[in-house]
């Protein structure tokens, strides 16, 4: 039985059953998500190919490495927004999802992660007041948030919370908030600089970068960025159900670059990607526990006759690429 199913292997290599190598592997890019996905421009419509940030650099080193290894021919780049991500990731439109996205059972159910590239949380940003109890043009009802994140959903308990720790902004003490969806987090921006919210929840470190971007492109100088992270997010690059081969590439590079202590000759390790797109910030000792926690070994293949060839191979009979350590 051991004897057939090699000589099905093979013949399944041979006959080309086996991926595509004419295959491209489309990364799915978000715009609206620096530092981690952003595109050159503002409204995020220029080429994707233009793509940078922190989970870009990471996507783009697993293509190279999926693409060596003859899992696809090439790589290429699609927008995707934050609506329709996982929908794009299911039904197959992307094979990577490279942005900020955080790992939720619920999403578990229609996409594979990778391991853990980061550890964010929800913050509040918003425009410092002298007086905002006399600020008539301000509408103190409405706070801001991007669609169809987990943010969202957590919105209000953020806000609740915060009116009890920090209200220096004027959220109104009894009064039931309204919040308003936006479909990037450009619009949500440019909301708060109109007073049309008085404030806007997303990932801390996403604020942090539209304050930024803002100030050197606008030289907009009253907005600010809570110091407190209201929620705990993990992100992971976000990939198709059923591709075992790519997910075994995506977790080699990442566990290979949180291995910073045994890097040998190699430049890079994960804090030296980090600092190319967080320049000057300091990284908390909980990211550095969550690297260290993810270095995984490469292990022994089952099977040990299976060739070396067919390692980035789907198996025949859809069995996957299989190991143990």
């Amino acid at each position: 039985m051991l004897l057939f199913s090699l000589v099905f292997l093979f013949a399944s290599i041979m006959d080309g059953d086996c991926q595509d190598t004419n295959t491209v592997l489309i990364l799915g890019v978000r715009a609206d998500a620096p530092p981690f996905s952003s595109f050159d421009d503002e409204n995020g419509d220029g080429d994707p190919t233009q793509a940078s940030g922190y989970t870009v650099d990471l996507c783009n080193r697993i293509a190279k490495r999926a693409v060596q290894a003859g899992l696809y021919s090439s790589f290429d780049y699609k927008k995707v927004e934050a609506a329709d991500r996982f929908d794009a990731l299911k039904n197959g439109e992307i094979n990577m999802l490279c942005g900020a996205s955080t790992v939720t059972l619920e999403r578990m159910r229609v996409a594979d992660f990778s391991l853990f590239t980061f550890l964010s949380g929800a913050s509040v940003m918003y425009r410092e007041k002298k007086d905002p109890e006399n600020d008539e043009k301000a509408n103190p009802l409405k706070v801001g948030v991007l669609g169809e994140t987990t943010t969202e959903a957590e919105a209000n308990h953020i806000l609740q919370d915060l009116r009890k720790k920090n209200n220096n902004f004027g959220l109104p003490v009894h009064e039931k908030l309204k919040l308003q969806s936006f479909k990037n987090h450009y619009q949500g921006l440019e909301a708060l600089k109109k007073d049309e919210i008085i404030a806007y929840v997303a990932d801390r470190e996403i604020l942090l970068a539209l304050r930024q971007k803002d100030m050197q492109d606008s030289h907009t100088t009253d907005i600010v960025v809570s110091e407190d992270y209201y929620t705990s997010e993990h992100y992971a690059i976000g990939l198709g159900i059923g591709n075992p081969d790519l997910r075994f590439i995506a977790n080699s590079v990442l566990s290979e670059l949180y291995d910073w202590d045994q890097a040998g000759n190699r430049n890079e390790n994960i804090f030296t990607i980090l600092s190319n797109n967080f320049p000057k910030k300091r990284f908390s000792k909980s990211l550095e526990t969550l690297f260290r926690l993810q270095r995984i070994t490469r292990g022994r293949k089952i099977g040990e006759l299976v060739p070396e060839a067919a390692i980035y191979r789907p198996l025949a009979l859809g069995t996957g690429t299989q190991w143990q350590g």
